[in-house]
């Protein structure tokens, strides 16, 4: 039989070394060698790194639990003390939950343990916001990862790796869920055998936008131990954003204030035509929402979150009318169908290591220079400076897209959800936007579109196979200690 076309261009690939062609059981798998690369160096530390030999604590762990909980005035649950614990008994873990579930709270315990024992643990997210929260919440220092491995931006390296390691006793990464397959590659190369890895993050939440869904799959390897948190804290059982994430993940329907409550964190607007919707959501953003919180309307601490680019209530749109009518009037640069004004919400949309700011960072528009086309951003005090070549990094933040919220949280999160964006609604989505907000979340749309986002479950199809080949090593391992 002739050979196809497909697959003569495939041989002539792989020979070349542009492709890496693996035969699998009933079909094959492609790769870009970069991509394959990684992934069996992921599956191979990974494996590794968590049989690797490790000093455990000296002292009572017990007792240094029940001290935490005396300094953090709080009750852990079983299953909280259980993922403390195992922090320190386990060379790698995955601790993983939804909102109120006590992630946070025991980092923060975990932190202040390793402290009292005169060990350094170090602290990393993949956003600069996520790194921020992470060490709001701790007291300690936190990093990028890209910045904790030292990325160099001329060179494109990244200066800690398998030759110059991290120093510490461990590395606890936040907001796992957004890593992909390249970033883990060259986070392990830079983790030493002696290090812990503790990873956290919400299985639930979209997965990373580059490639691979690392914590589903390392979770569902079974080759790394997990704690699932899955009890909510008492003090969050009264909150409806919580409880209606979870019933979400659960392909519930959700739970809604009784009618005329005003001191509810959650709300549902019935509209079910795209301009009353739309009009619907400009006046929550310019009046009622900053009004509740006594806050201005371009405060950062309010973000629209719209789940498409496209139509009426789309990112585009609403980030041209919202400019129109929360900042006009105010000294502009334009540059091709763009306009960018002084005190507009601005978000950084690629990773730029030399201005050290990072995809999804958002900042306010300080000072415009129209003559040189220089604009400088406040990055949460931290002024950049953008020239004319570097503005396509910039677009508007009055709204953005779901995935562009990950690893971000809002005080209060405005979401359209109309049947027109049908195609993007997902649980995994509609659950990741609506655990962005702390203190309110508004949905502006359909019944029907609301019952579709929860229980449309269909993960997008990723190729990777990192869950199978982490199975197999282990399996592998797990034959050799059989044998006499």
């Amino acid at each position: 039989m002739e050979v196809s076309r497909v697959e003569k261009a495939l041989d002539d690939l792989t020979i070349q070394n542009r492709v890496v062609v693996e035969d699998l059981p009933e079909s094959r798998a492609v790769y870009l060698p970069v991509f394959y690369n990684a992934q069996e160096f992921v599956v191979r530390s990974i494996h590794n790194l968590s049989r690797f030999p490790f000093m455990k604590p000296e002292f009572d762990l017990s007792e240094a639990v029940l001290s935490a909980e005396k300094d953090l005035k709080i009750s852990f649950s079983d299953t909280q003390k259980k993922a403390v614990e195992e922090s320190f008994l386990k060379k790698m873990l995955v601790i993983t939950g939804g909102p109120g579930t006590g992630k946070t709270t025991i980092v923060r315990a975990v932190v202040d343990i390793f402290r009292l024992w005169g060990r350094t643990v170090l602290l990393a997210a993949p956003t600069g916001r996520a790194a921020k929260r992470l060490a709001e919440a701790t007291g300690k220092e936190a990093k990028t990862i890209h910045r904790i491995l030292e990325y160099n931006p001329k060179g494109g390296k990244f200066k800690r790796c398998d030759t110059n390691p991290l120093d510490g006793d461990a590395l606890i990464i936040d907001e796992f869920s957004m890593v992909d397959i390249q970033l883990m590659f060259h986070l392990l190369k830079a983790v030493p055998q002696s290090m812990r890895l503790i990873l956290v993050g919400d299985k639930d939440q979209l997965p990373s936008v580059g490639p691979g869904n690392l914590l589903r799959d390392i979770i569902s390897s079974g080759r790394v131990d997990v704690v699932r948190l899955d009890q909510i804290f008492r003090q969050e059982k009264d909150s409806l954003i919580v409880v209606n994430a979870h019933r979400v993940n659960e392909g519930k329907s959700l739970e809604f204030p009784p009618k005329g409550d005003k001191d509810s964190d959650f709300y549902f607007m019935y509209q079910d035509d795209d301009t009353k919707a739309f009009n619907a959501l400009v006046g929550l953003c310019t009046h009622h929402v900053p009004k509740k919180f006594n806050i201005p309307p371009l405060s950062h601490r309010i973000q629209v979150i719209s789940p498409m680019y496209r139509g009426i209530v789309g990112v585009d749109n609403l980030n041209t009318e919202l400019q129109k009518r929360l900042n006009p009037d105010q000294e502009s640069l334009n540059f091709g169908n763009r306009i960018i004004r002084v005190r507009d919400k601005v978000m950084q949309i690629r990773n730029n290591y030399e201005k050290d700011v990072y995809n999804g960072d958002i900042g306010r528009v300080a000072l415009l220079d129209r003559p040189n086309y220089t604009v400088a951003v406040d990055f949460d005090g931290r002024l950049v400076y953008y020239q004319k070549e570097d503005l396509n990094e910039l677009v508007l933040a009055y709204a953005i897209s779901v995935h562009k919220s990950q690893g971000s949280e809002y005080d209060a999160v405005i979401m359209p959800l109309m049947t027109q964006h049908f195609i993007m609604l997902q649980r995994n989505l509609f659950y990741t936007a609506l655990t962005r907000a702390k203190k309110m979340s508004v949905i502006v749309g359909t019944y029907k579109a609301l019952h579709i986002a929860i229980k449309n479950d269909k993960l997008v199809q990723r190729n990777g196979l990192l869950k199978e080949k982490l199975m197999e090593i282990g399996r592998i391992t797990d034959l050799d200690k059989t044998k006499p």
